[in-house]
């Protein structure tokens, strides 16, 4: 009974062991793929406390100076799709074969653009490659048209993304362009938080 019993425990501290070692190789593997620099003030506590609606000026009493800030033009983009599109009014990622309709500031067409998936991991772009099979001739005469006339054309979309941004604060860089863990902030016309990033950036 003994010997059984030692050697069961034998066992399960050699499995245990060479899972520890496994585990090991890969986390070394996943933090050693990326190169992040944040900036000098940065603490992922103080990041993780930032809430929409926050002024420019709490968020550096929190994070100190970002690393760069950048100016950029709030736009409104529609996504056109058989594919549920859960996360794109979120975050403005796209999944499975979709178009999008990218209009600006003024409410008109700035750009169109899609794919269409062929696989679960690759897909085609390219002259009719997204759901609404538009031409590269057809994009070009859609550009400047209104919300009201897509919508009348190609019916109301899956889902809408808002991005409000006029200032980006970056908090995070990659010095060797590489992977890297990307904290940025954006905010309105007014200085307030409409927008917090905080993913994962594959080069």
């Amino acid at each position: 009974m003994n010997d059984t019993e030692t050697s069961c425990g034998f066992g399960t501290i050699v499995f245990w062991a060479i899972g520890g070692v496994l585990l090991g190789i890969l986390a070394a593997f996943y933090f050693k793929s990326f190169d992040t620099q944040y900036a000098p003030g940065y603490s992922e506590k103080a990041f993780r406390s930032i809430k929409i609606g926050d002024s420019e000026q709490q968020v550096q009493s929190l994070l100190g100076a970002p690393l760069s800030t950048y100016d950029s033009e709030p736009y409104v983009e529609w996504i056109y799709s058989a594919d549920g599109q859960k996360r794109f009014s979120t975050n403005g990622e796209g999944s499975g074969t979709f178009t999008t309709v990218r209009f600006n500031a003024a409410g008109s067409v700035s750009s169109i653009s899609g794919r269409r998936q062929t696989s679960a991991n690759s897909f085609t772009l390219g002259e009719g490659q997204n759901s609404l099979n538009l031409t590269g001739e057809q994009i070009k005469g859609l550009k400047g048209s209104t919300q009201d006339e897509i919508r009348r054309k190609f019916g109301p979309p899956k889902a809408v993304y808002e991005y409000k941004a006029s200032k980006v604060l970056s908090y995070s860089r990659s010095p060797s362009s590489a992977n890297y863990h990307l904290r940025s902030v954006g905010l309105d016309s007014v200085g307030k938080v409409v927008h917090i990033w905080r993913e994962i950036y594959w080069d």
